[in-house]
């Protein structure tokens, strides 16, 4: 059938027996090539390679019935048993080792290594690589797709003893990195998830673990602050500004709002919470590497204990209690400050007065303590600054506007507190 082929090989029963125009074919076995006849530059190996290509040009087949059904396909290479057997039309295909198929018989720039390794859209050159490659799956999505098909295992293993396993890098400036991972529950739905470095965020560029979508751990990769479920940490460690009971649980009794240790944020208000009435809020101080000491103790029931671990009481004290004293100087009147608790009062014979503050919200529950200078009996009134109406006297329940202590030849002492918010109560 030969017209006028050129520079053409041909060892085995009919090999290129129908060429009739095609040339530099080498087809060495049986049936090899036998319906080609305009196709060039095939190289055929083994027998029934590329028996059915009659056009296809520069490709080779090398194996038993590689490349057998291809008609009309260019740049195709078939290596192995089978190899590409089922491809038919399309170009810059390969198939390598035995029993190796396409994805598509028909499409264009794929890739089969021994039926684990796949490639689609290889259409690049070595200055502009282009495609993308799957281990385990046939139709990879992205540049480096690997897929564990079996029901469990690991998909990949990175070992390096001295130096970096594996490195990601972006080579365009600006550009993210970014790491997508998505796994199916026992549902079939699926759970997805992301790590990346974003170079641009927020001047100073951040790693981040979230999931898809949200950045719930960021890490600012200047300063080296973490934030949790906030972009910008401005500490070590900080967490987002949202409120609630639990912003930090140390140990949890339920899963609710209330029964755990730990810590939380209201409107206005520091949280910290323990779990029941039972727990204790207890300080402590280290006096060795072994032993430390109990400094104050809330317990559950709101008693509060300094220097004892039992207190009885709303306050129970084991031990001394200072107050901060102020002196009234001789003949000189006092106006009683925010921060006074104690005073010692120094009359004089033309009598000396205390005003305390006027009624405000501010005083409710406030109590002074006012004691008499030793040996001194000068006469002592009590007022406010204003001259209200607001001294209730401890002996007779009246109201007015000053009270007169009583003469004392050495030591005396009244208690002065807010019952409510209407009047000083002065007790005897």
């Amino acid at each position: 059938a030969n017209t006028t082929a050129s520079a053409n090989t041909a060892i085995g029963q009919i090999a290129l027996l129908f060429t009739t125009t095609g040339g530099e074919n080498t087809a060495v076995g049986q049936y090899n090539m036998v319906a080609n006849t305009t196709g060039s530059q095939n190289t055929s190996v083994g027998s029934n390679t590329l028996q059915s290509n009659n056009a296809g040009a520069d490709n080779t087949a090398i194996g038993y019935r590689a490349l057998q059904t291809m008609t009309t396909g260019n740049n195709n290479t078939g290596l192995g048993h089978l190899a590409g057997s089922a491809l038919t039309t399309g170009g810059n295909n390969t198939a390598i080792g035995a029993n190796t198929d396409l994805a598509s018989a028909t499409a264009s720039n794929q890739l089969n290594i021994g039926n684990n390794i796949f490639g689609t859209g290889l259409t690049g050159t070595v200055a502009a690589p282009a495609g993308n490659i799957g281990i385990g799956t046939a139709a990879p999505s992205t540049n480096l797709e690997i897929l564990n098909n079996g029901a469990g295992g690991t998909a990949v293993t990175l070992a390096n003893v001295a130096n970096t396993a594996l490195k990601l890098t972006g080579n365009g400036n600006g550009q993210s990195i970014i790491q997508n991972f998505s796994a199916k529950d026992a549902s079939g739905a699926a759970k997805n998830a992301i790590i990346g470095v974003n170079p641009n965020y927020n001047g100073n560029g951040i790693l981040y673990i979230g999931r898809t979508g949200s950045n719930d751990i960021i890490m600012d990769l200047v300063s080296g602050n973490l934030g949790i479920g906030t972009g910008t940490p401005n500490a070590p460690l900080q967490l987002g500004n949202g409120q609630s009971n639990r912003k930090i649980v140390l140990y949890e009794t339920g899963n609710n709002d209330h029964q755990f240790y730990g810590l939380g944020i209201n409107n206005n208000t520091l949280r910290y919470q323990t779990d029941l009435p039972s727990s204790d809020h207890v300080f402590f101080a280290a006096t060795s590497a072994t032993t430390s000491n109990e400094l104050m103790r809330i317990k559950g029931n709101g008693n509060v204990g300094i220097g004892t671990a039992a207190p009885l009481t709303t306050l129970a004290v084991n031990g001394s209690l200072g107050l901060t004293q102020s002196l009234v100087a001789l003949g000189v009147n006092y106006n009683v400050s925010p921060t006074d608790c104690v005073i010692s009062i120094k009359g004089a014979a033309g009598g000396v007065t205390v005003f305390l503050p006027d009624i405000t919200a501010a005083n409710v529950g406030r109590v002074i303590y006012l004691s008499r200078y030793v040996g001194n009996s000068f006469p002592v009134t009590i007022s406010t600054v204003s001259g209200a109406s607001v001294l209730e006297n401890p002996t007779t329940g009246a109201i007015g506007t000053s009270y007169a202590l009583p003469g004392l030849g050495s030591y005396g002492s009244r208690v002065m507190y807010i019952q409510n918010s209407a009047y000083w109560i002065i007790a005897n």
